[in-house]
């Protein structure tokens, strides 16, 4: 049970098309704002379109035309903060839980999952790391009336685990107060601080999907000497210290 809107007291600033493309991006769709027009990106899932197309149509917004998002009537937008309310079970998207260094070093984009299956307050973060080539299998958002929860995220093996905790510690843990555990797998959440992670989350999603084409290239220029010769003489904390000494290169 849901009992909180962490968005609906006045965290967007802005009205109209604008405020709509804000809130879709929160929750979780990949989308861009291009010469006026908001567009849906192809690193989305194919399910998205449809799905986004029923939300605008549900709430006499607008409708989904191609790859365009067209909003129609302005002044019914608020009414999309209504999809920070409810939400999904933990989410598992793979029957597969672990993939090695090898498979990890050829995904350039990690899962591609529907947004429909992301609970609200995590979903724009797993969009975002997944298209910076994270693999996932299940995440929550931890906002289902406890006092006290967490934010987790399944990682897809180590090498996904240990990414993740790369691009942390390199690129985003200066910019962004969120206090993961030492694997960067969890964050703890109370009625205190469970706004500010939330909205945190938003923000660094933000910049991750920004980021996404050049922390590619460090991905692939740091794990393209990987191949099954390697995997076979080396373990997984090994390959990953050497994958850490090429990416800071």
């Amino acid at each position: 049970m849901r009992i909180n809107n962490y968005f609906a007291d006045g965290y967007f600033k802005s009205t109209g098309t604008r405020l709509a493309y804000e809130v879709l991006c929160a929750r979780g769709f990949l989308l861009e704002y291009v010469d006026s027009k908001i567009m849906i990106s192809d690193n989305s899932h194919i399910k998205d379109a449809r799905y986004l197309d029923e939300i605008l149509r549900t709430y006499d917004i607008g409708r989904v035309c191609g790859d365009i998002v067209l909003i129609q009537d302005i002044d019914n937008t608020q009414r999309l903060l209504q999809l920070f309310e409810g939400g999904q079970q933990i989410r598992q998207e793979m029957c597969c839980y672990y993939y090695d260094w090898r498979y990890f070093s050829r995904r350039v984009h990690g899962f591609k999952v529907p947004t429909i299956d992301l609970e609200p307050y995590i979903a724009r973060y797993i969009k975002a790391i997944s298209s910076a080539g994270v693999l996932t299998y299940s995440c929550c958002d931890g906002n289902h009336g406890e006092k006290e929860s967490y934010v987790r995220i399944g990682f897809s093996g180590y090498p996904s685990m240990m990414w993740h905790r790369f691009l942390w510690k390199e690129y985003y843990s200066k910019s962004f107060a969120l206090d993961w555990d030492c694997n960067y797998t969890c964050i703890r959440v109370t009625e205190d601080n469970r706004k500010d992670i939330y909205r945190e989350l938003n923000r660094v999603a933000a910049d991750i999907y920004a980021d996404r084409e050049a922390l590619r290239k460090v991905k692939q220029k740091s794990t393209r000497w990987i191949n099954r010769r390697v995997i076979r003489e080396y373990n997984e904390e090994e390959i990953g210290s050497k994958v850490i000494q090429v990416a800071k290169q």
